[in-house]
């Protein structure tokens, strides 16, 4: 099999993250061919390995197993179907560790899911904690909390932060959305209240 040019560089990319030498390069590129070379899944990867300093061959075996584990469920993308099944995957194995070692950054990953993917802003709905579902309110009444359960995201590349907003890849937030457990309404009509909190109201508008 002949391999695109990006591909190509999308393996040596991963290897070169990792710090790999050379007699690993060749597994790096298999766990790359393994992932359809998709940059999202590649990152995620990588972050998983140099967090938890896992071998790339552990990775890649996790990666097999937990894929066929999965129930697919996600609807089509339309440039490539396979992207949401293999994000699903990597999205899985790093939730799985942060539901262990931060169960608040889970809980700040589905609420990410629910709004627009660029600049969310973390300190504006800190103003209207107190109508977030579940453990919102604790989570974002304590900097503390907060700090960690955004810091966990980061480590596993699950989001990215900017001037004190967050921003959360959409095929991230739609494997997300797929594996909450709660209805979403629920979620949806909490971050209306929330938002709706936060909002100067108009003071012609009687409630």
């Amino acid at each position: 099999m002949e391999l695109a040019d990006d591909d190509i560089k999308s393996a040596y990319e991963l290897a070169k993250k990792l710090g790999v030498d050379e007699n690993k390069i060749k597994l790096a590129c298999k766990l790359a061919d393994e992932m359809g070379y998709l940059p999202l899944a590649l990152s995620q990867a990588c972050a998983y390995i140099k967090e938890n300093k896992s071998e790339i061959s552990d990775y890649l075996k996790l990666f097999k197993n937990k894929k066929n584990q999965r129930k697919y469920t996600l609807p089509p993308v339309r440039e490539r179907k396979d992207y949401p099944f293999t994000v699903d995957t990597t999205w899985s194995i790093s939730v799985d560790k942060i539901k262990e070692k931060c169960s608040h950054g889970h809980y700040l990953l589905n609420l990410c899911a629910f709004m627009a993917p660029e600049r969310i802003p973390i300190e504006l709905i800190k103003k209207g904690h107190r109508h977030l579902y579940g453990e919102g309110s604790e989570i974002f009444s304590d900097d503390i909390i907060l700090n960690e359960a955004k810091s966990s995201l980061l480590r596993y590349s699950l989001v990215d932060y900017n001037n004190k907003m967050l921003s959360v890849h959409r095929l991230v937030q739609l494997v997300t959305r797929n594996n909450i457990d709660d209805e979403l309404s629920v979620w949806i009509r909490s971050l209306i209240k929330t938002v709706d909190a936060i909002l100067p109201q108009d003071p012609y508008i009687k409630k």
